[in-house]
C-alpha cells in the first residue's frame, strides 16, 4: 500500500474544488481569491435555525390524504406540487397541494470565517503548488515568485481539538527582493500576513446572483423576494497575543481565536491582521481555533503537536481497513474520498447537510437540509463497509432530531405508533412538521430506507451492545409505524395506502401499493424480526411482524436479503452500466451524484460487466473529477458554485463494491474491476470481514471471517488455484474444503474463517 499524495499546480478559485482538512467537527478548505490564498473555516453544527411556521398550512393528516386521494379525478403533480384545480373546490385540500417552500432564507447552515493569506503584491510572476498528504492529514503549499522568493506553508487540523495549525517559512526574501519601506500611517511592509475575517452576510438575491447562473435554482426560487433579516456584522477584538472574532446568530455565537508567538496584531471593524514580528525568523507558526457557544481552547498545543496528532490519527484511520487499486486514478479517488469523510464526519458530531461546511455560501439550495431519499445516505456509502464506524455513526447523530419529529408525526398525523421518517429535515428540534404538504411530506418509503442503515450497522459490526442500546429501539419504532400504516384488506393481503414513491405524483393510481413503499416496508419489518430474535425480546410483536410479512401484497423482483435501496431506484428495476455511464444519461450529462447508488445497485444485482465498461467508468470519473481529487455531484452549469455536494462522497462505497460484494447471498471478489487490486478487512452484508489480493491477473489469496450464524456461498475467482481451509473459533488447525462448480457453500458460525491461498509451488509454476 503506497502513501497517497495529491498535487495541484495551479490556483483553485472555489472552496469546493480546493484541498480539504478537518476532524469531523471543524474543517478548512483552501482556494485562491485573486493573489490571496483563502483558508475557509467551517463548523458542521453552525446553523441559522430560525424556522417560521406561522405562514405555512397545517400539516396533512392521514385521513385528509385518504379523502383527497380517493377522489379519482384528483392529481397532484410530483415535481411541481401543483393541484389539478379543476377537480377540487376544497380550500383545505388546495392548500395542502400548493407547492411551498420554507419562508425566508433560514434555516440554513452557515460558513464560519476566513483566514486569508495576503502576500506582497509587488513580487512578480507568482506560482502556486499545493500538496495533500492524505495519510498524514497535512497540506503543504509553496508560493514561488519570478525573482526567487518562496513561501512555504504547512497546515493540519488536530483530530480531537478544534484547532488549525499553520507553519510558515520564507526563503530568498532579502534586501534585494524586499519592496516597501517605512511610511507614516502605513504598517511595516511584510512578505505576508494573515487576516481573520467573516464577510458581512449578503442578501439571498446577492448570493444567488453571484453564485448561480441565470438565477436558475431549485434552492433559492425568487431569491429577490427572500429578504430575511441579515446577520449582524462580526465583531473583532485583540486580547494580548490573540485576535478574537465573534459572530452572533439568532440562537448561538461563533468564536474564532487566532494568533501565536511573535505576531503583531491589529484589528478594525472588518477583520484582524496578523503580521510576523520577526521576518528573519526561520519559521513562523500560527494557530486558529473555533467553537460554537464556548471559548476555543488551544492551550497545551503547539504546531508540532498538531501535526504529530494529525499524522498519528491518519495512520490509525487507514489501518482499520486497507485498499489498493493498481489503477492509480481509482486508488487516489478512494483514498481522497475517505480522507474527506474523515474530515467531515465524526461519531457524536452533527454531519454536514447537502454541502460540506467549509465550502458553503451564505445560503444553500434546499436550505442545505438532510435529504433522505439518497442524498444524505449517499455521503455515508462505504463507511461501514470499510469498518469506519468512527465516521459512519455520524449518520445517526444527524438523524436524531428528525426521528424525534418523526415520532410526533406518526402519532399526531398518522395516528400510529412508532416513527415516520420523511423526505428531508434539519439537525435541530422543531415544534411541528415543516414538510407536511404533498407530495413530498408524506412518503412512507423513507422510513424503511433509514431502517436499513440501522440494520446494516449491526450486521456489519456484530456489536450487540449497540444493537441493544441504539439499533433495535429504532428498528422497533420503524416496524411499529408500518404495523399501523399497512392495512389488512378483504383479499387477505396487507396493503400500503396512501403513499407515493420517488418524487412522483399523488393520485389514486400513484399512491396505492407502490413498489418502493412495499419493498421498504418489507425491509423494515424483516430487520425488526431478525434483531428481536437476536435479542430474544418482543415475541408477540415478532409474531405480528412476521404475519404482515407473510401477507404483504407481492411486489416485483427482489433478490434474497437485498436491501430495498439496492433493489432498484424509486421502485424501478435495476439497470446496467449502459444506462448509467454513457453520454445521453442524466448521470453523465449533469447529475453524477446519483451514479454511485445506481452503479452499486447494478453491481449488487450482478448487472455490471467490468470488462465491457471499465473504460467508460474511468472516462466518467475523469469527466466529473475535481482539482482536489474528489468526485463532483452536480453540474455547475445548473447549480452554480454552491460548494462541495456531500453526496459525491458516495463513490467510495461503489469502489468497495467493485472489490467485494454480497450479491444475493453470494460473496464475490473483484467482480467490478479487471486490473490488480488488494484489500484487507472490508465488511460485506451478512456480517463477513473479507480480505483478498490479485496480482498478475491471478487471485493469490482470500479470507472470509463470519460475525454471525449465516449460510453463505463464496464464488471462488476463476483465476484462483490453491487450497481452501476452514477454521472455526475453537479449531486452530482447520480443515480443507472443496470447491464445487466454482463455489464454496458454508454454514458459517461466529468467528469462523475461510481462507484460500496459493501454495508456493503453484506460485512458481505461474
Amino acid at each position: 500500500m503506497r502513501e497517497h499524495v495529491l498535487t495541484i499546480d495551479h490556483p483553485v478559485y472555489h472552496p469546493g474544488e480546493g484541498f480539504l482538512l478537518g476532524n469531523g467537527d471543524i474543517s478548512v478548505s483552501i482556494f485562491s481569491r485573486g493573489k490571496d490564498l483563502v483558508i475557509k473555516l467551517g463548523k458542521n453544527d453552525l446553523w441559522d435555525t430560525r424556522l417560521d411556521l406561522s405562514r405555512m398550512p397545517a400539516p396533512a393528516d392521514i385521513e385528509e390524504l385518504r379523502e383527497l386521494v380517493l377522489n379519482e379525478k384528483f392529481h397532484c403533480d410530483g415535481p411541481s406540487g401543483k393541484l389539478d384545480l379543476r377537480s377540487c373546490d376544497n380550500p383545505r385540500l388546495k392548500e395542502l397541494c400548493t407547492k411551498r417552500g420554507l419562508s425566508g432564507t433560514s434555516p440554513a447552515p452557515k460558513p464560519a470565517a476566513e483566514l486569508i493569506l495576503h502576500t506582497c503584491g509587488d513580487l512578480p510572476d507568482m506560482q502556486i503548488s499545493q500538496k495533500l498528504f492524505i495519510e498524514a492529514g497535512k497540506i503543504e503549499i509553496t508560493l514561488h515568485w519570478g525573482n526567487g522568493v518562496e513561501l512555504f506553508l504547512s497546515l493540519a487540523v488536530h483530530p480531537q481539538k478544534n484547532l488549525l495549525a499553520v507553519s510558515c517559512q520564507s526563503r530568498n526574501y532579502g534586501e534585494r527582493e524586499r519592496f516597501g519601506g517605512e511610511f507614516f500611517g502605513i504598517v511595516k511592509p511584510s512578505l505576508f500576513y494573515f487576516e481573520l475575517t467573516r464577510p458581512d452576510e449578503k442578501s439571498a438575491f446577492e448570493c444567488a446572483r453571484q453564485n448561480l447562473p441565470h438565477l436558475v435554482t431549485n434552492g433559492l426560487p425568487h431569491a429577490e423576494k427572500n429578504t430575511g433579516e441579515l446577520l449582524p456584522p462580526a465583531e473583532y477584538t485583540v486580547d494580548g497575543d490573540r485576535g478574537i472574532l465573534t459572530q452572533n446568530f439568532p440562537d448561538c455565537k461563533l468564536t474564532v481565536c487566532g494568533g501565536g508567538e511573535n505576531w503583531e496584531i491589529y484589528s478594525d471593524r472588518k477583520g484582524i491582521l496578523f503580521f510576523p514580528a520577526d521576518e528573519g525568523a526561520d519559521r513562523q507558526t500560527f494557530m486558529a481555533a473555533w467553537e460554537k457557544d464556548k471559548e476555543p481552547d488551544n492551550s497545551g498545543e503547539s504546531a508540532g503537536s498538531v501535526f504529530g496528532a494529525s499524522a498519528a490519527a491518519g495512520e490509525e484511520f487507514f489501518r482499520t481497513s486497507r485498499v489498493g487499486f493498481a489503477d492509480k486514478s481509482l486508488d487516489d479517488l478512494y483514498h481522497v474520498t475517505m480522507h474527506a469523510k474523515r474530515a467531515s464526519f465524526k461519531a457524536g458530531k452533527l454531519p454536514p447537510g447537502l454541502i460540506l461546511a467549509s465550502t458553503l455560501n451564505d445560503y444553500s439550495s434546499w436550505h442545505g437540509d438532510y435529504h433522505l431519499n439518497y442524498n444524505y445516505q449517499s455521503a455515508f456509502l462505504g463507511d461501514f463497509a470499510a469498518g469506519h464506524f468512527d465516521t459512519g455513526d455520524a449518520f445517526f447523530t444527524g438523524l436524531a432530531p428528525l426521528l424525534k419529529l418523526g415520532e410526533f408525526i406518526a402519532e399526531k398525523y398518522y395516528h400510529a405508533r412508532g416513527c415516520f421518517v420523511q423526505l428531508s429535515g434539519f439537525p435541530f428540534e422543531t415544534e411541528d412538521d415543516y414538510m407536511g404538504n404533498l407530495p413530498f411530506g408524506r412518503m412512507a418509503y423513507m422510513t424503511g430506507w433509514v431502517a436499513a442503515w440501522f440494520y446494516r450497522r449491526w450486521d456489519l459490526s456484530g456489536d450487540r451492545g449497540w444493537l441493544e442500546r441504539t439499533g433495535y429501539p429504532a428498528l422497533k419504532k420503524f416496524a411499529l409505524f408500518y404495523t399501523d400504516f399497512l392495512t389488512l384488506e378483504e383479499d387477505g393481503f396487507y396493503h400500503a395506502f396512501p403513499s407515493n414513491q420517488g418524487e412522483e405524483d399523488y393520485s389514486l393510481a400513484k399512491t396505492r401499493d407502490q413498489v418502493q413503499v412495499l419493498r421498504h416496508a418489507r425491509g423494515a419489518l424483516s430487520y425488526a424480526v431478525k434483531c428481536a430474535s437476536e435479542l430474544g425480546c418482543d415475541p408477540e410483536l415478532r409474531e405480528k411482524w412476521q404475519e404482515i410479512l407473510d401477507k404483504l401484497v407481492p411486489v416485483g423482483m427482489l433478490l434474497p436479503d437485498m436491501a430495498a435501496e439496492f433493489a432498484g431506484f424509486d421502485g424501478l428495476e435495476p439497470v446496467g452500466a449502459e444506462k448509467i455511464l454513457l453520454p445521453g444519461t442524466k448521470f453523465y450529462d449533469w447529475y453524477p451524484g446519483q451514479m454511485p447508488y445506481f452503479l452499486s445497485t447494478a453491481i449488487r444485482n450482478g448487472l455490471y460487466d467490468a470488462a465491457a465498461y471499465e473504460e467508460a467508468l474511468l472516462t466518467f470519473l475523469r469527466r466529473w473529477g475535481l482539482p482536489n481529487g474528489l468526485f463532483k455531484a452536480m453540474a455547475v452549469v445548473h447549480y452554480g458554485h454552491e460548494g462541495y455536494w456531500s453526496e459525491g462522497l458516495g463513490i467510495a462505497g461503489t469502489l468497495l463494491d467493485m472489490l467485494a460484494v454480497n450479491c444475493a447471498g453470494v460473496l464475490k471478489f473483484f467482480s467490478g474491476i479487471t486490473g490488480n487490486a488488494e484489500f484487507e478487512n472490508l465488511r460485506l452484508d451478512g456480517g463477513f470481514i473479507c480480505s483478498a489480493s490479485r496480482r498478475g491477473g491471478v487471485t493469490e489469496y482470500f479470507s472470509v471471517k463470519a460475525l454471525h450464524c449465516r449460510e453463505i456461498r463464496i464464488r471462488v475467482p476463476e483465476t484462483f488455484s490453491g487450497k481452501v481451509i476452514v477454521k472455526s473459533r475453537d479449531d486452530k488447525n482447520g480443515s480443507p474444503v472443496g470447491i464445487k462448480n466454482g463455489h464454496i457453500d458454508i454454514k458459517a458460525t461466529p468467528g469462523m474463517e475461510i481462507t484460500g491461498f496459493r501454495t508456493q509451488n503453484q506460485k512458481k509454476e505461474n
